[in-house]
Order: C-alpha cells, then structure tokens, then sequence
C-alpha cells in the first residue's frame, strides 16, 4: 500500500515538473556547520526567471572562508533583511508551485537553522520532495 501511495505522489510531482509548476531555490551560506545560516536566497520559475532575490543578515558574521566561496561578505549584508523578514516575500515567490532545490538537505538543513534565532517554527513538506 505505501508504495503505491509513493508512486502517486512521484507521478503527480514529475506531472507538475512538465507543466512547468516548478521553481528553483538556492541559497549561499555562513558555512557547512550546525549553526551556518542562509546569507542569500533566490528563486526562479521554469523558465529561469527570477521570482525573488535577497541578501540576508544571518545573525552571526559570516566567516571569511564561506566569503572566499561566494563572495557575500558582512558589510554587504549589514543592511539586508533578517531571515524572518525575507521569509514572507520568500513564500510569496515559491507559492504553490513544487520547489525543485539542488543539494535539497543542506540547503533545506541552512533555512531551518536560519529559522530558530527568529523562533520561527515551520514545517516543510517532505513526503513528496525528491532529493536533488
């Protein structure tokens, strides 16, 4: 019975993948450890347009050596959004649209260690996220 529960869900998730209803999600990071936090985060539709872009003011320095990989540094950030205050604007972009993510885990891991200085609580839906 649960696989074919999981062969509908992968069914309808590809189905929504070809008509399009998809976007894309990537982040930059304060690094690759337990407290690293999303510095940016974009969005774009199937058609590699972009939906929504944003630095974020991680509430921790950035460390120089995330900064050698991306390049976002402490003094861009310093006037950027908090997490929270991105977070909206954010949901706003993926809408109801599947969300395709590239690394899924540490992308997804950095935003909910993002989440918990700002006390926000938010479950992602995970029982039809393919790993990317």
């Amino acid at each position: 019975m649960e696989q074919t529960k999981d062969r509908q869900i992968a069914a309808k998730w590809a189905f929504n993948l070809l008509k399009g209803n998809f976007c894309i999600l990537d982040t930059e990071t304060t690094g690759i450890d337990a407290k690293a936090q999303v510095c940016q985060i974009a969005v774009i539709n199937s058609l590699g347009e972009l939906l929504f872009e944003s630095l974020v003011q991680p509430t921790h320095p950035i460390p120089e050596s995330a900064t050698a990989i991306h390049g976002i540094t402490n003094a861009m950030v310093k006037d950027a959004p908090s997490f929270d205050q991105a977070l909206v604007p954010l949901l706003r972009a993926t809408g109801n649209r599947d969300v395709v993510i590239y690394n899924a885990e540490f992308d997804l891991r950095a935003i909910r260690q993002s989440f918990y200085p700002h006390k926000i609580w938010l479950a992602f839906p995970t029982s039809d996220r393919r790993q990317t």
